[in-house]
């Protein structure tokens, strides 16, 4: 079956009808899937209009898994990565920088949560449990026939319940995944905010930057910083400009075995960086993210009555906590 699926990109004037939202979304939209079935399945079963809505499902799919796999990264560059755990280190601390840090996670979260519930939904609580029932049909089938109306039911199940055919529903998402996209790509990158050279050291993992750095205590609090080359992070700063890494420092331009010491880094250069997403960035994104996500559970329990009753199990996970119930009064 693999062997005759391919990929291929549908002419721009199709997707964009679909609504893509700039060049790399747009491609995603152009994106096909391709059987390449011999007659008769290929004329009767899986016709034009069947594999138009086959793809109208795995490009929502794609843009749903594109959206998890950002957020995924997001998560490893700022907190599960190399130095993730010197930057979670300062968070008892209650700077700026940290709760800065710790209200991009939380927003990670609940982005995380809403896509994860989609995603979840779409392969397990709609595809998979009408394609179980679609394998039983064929199964005890004894006429192409009835394979084919089995198959006309299960597209049209899968369809209906996709949220696909829910205008408002549907757009709802398209704008939340645009949001979450955005976000999480900024929030995996970092802006420079200081350089200069070290201008005193009292240990390897302890000195002092130059007079352009912040003279605020715990200003670069868990920020990643490379001095000479190496990269470390920020545990701890002061009002005068004195940094603490989260581990010492190497040798700092020193070959061989010899061990380096204070004095050796005195003079190297550094470069500060922070998080791309600022704080007025973060509320904005938070609002509109939440906003859009209040819209979808609202939609959705409305038009509950007119849907499957599996739809309520999405229900559930989306606000296990009542808290968009809630917001709603």
């Amino acid at each position: 079956m693999f062997a005759r699926t391919r990929l291929a990109l549908a002419p721009p004037d199709e997707s964009a009808a679909r609504g893509g939202d700039g060049e790399e979304e747009g491609a995603l939209d152009r994106l096909r899937m391709v059987y390449d079935m011999e007659w008769p399945l290929g004329t009767l079963l899986l016709t034009p209009a069947v594999m138009l809505k086959y793809n109208a499902l795995f490009s929502f799919l794609l843009r749903l898994k594109r959206a998890q796999a950002e957020l995924q990264q997001a998560w490893h560059e700022t907190q599960s990565g190399r130095y993730g755990r010197a930057i979670a280190s300062t968070l008892h601390k209650l700077t700026q920088s940290s709760r800065h840090m710790t209200g991009m996670w939380a927003l990670r979260s609940e982005m995380a949560l809403l896509v994860n519930n989609l995603l979840y939904y779409l392969q397990c609580d709609v595809i998979d449990a009408h394609f179980e029932t679609l394998r039983t049909q064929v199964k005890d089938s004894q006429s192409f026939e009835t394979v084919r109306s089995a198959h006309g039911r299960f597209l049209e199940s899968i369809t209906n319940e996709s949220l696909m055919r829910n205008k408002l529903a549907f757009s709802t998402i398209t704008a939340i995944l645009r949001i979450i996209l955005k976000f999480a790509r900024r929030m995996a990158q970092w802006r420079q905010v200081d350089r200069g050279q070290v201008e005193a050291a009292t240990s390897m993992k302890r000195f002092r930057v130059s007079d352009s750095a912040a003279a605020v205590q715990g200003a670069y609090l868990g920020f990643p910083i490379t001095v000479g080359g190496e990269v470390n992070v920020i545990t701890g700063y002061t009002a005068a400009r004195e940094v603490t890494l989260y581990r010492a420092l190497k040798s700092a331009g020193i070959s061989g075995d010899v061990a380096g010491c204070a004095e050796d880094i005195v003079g190297e250069r550094y470069v500060i960086q922070a998080p791309t997403v600022t704080p007025e960035e973060l509320t904005d994104v938070r609002r509109r993210f939440q906003r859009n996500a209040q819209l979808l559970f609202t939609v959705l329990k409305a038009s509950q009555t007119h849907t499957t009753p599996v739809l309520a199990q999405l229900l559930l996970r989306m606000d296990f906590n009542r808290f968009l119930e809630q917001s709603q009064r």
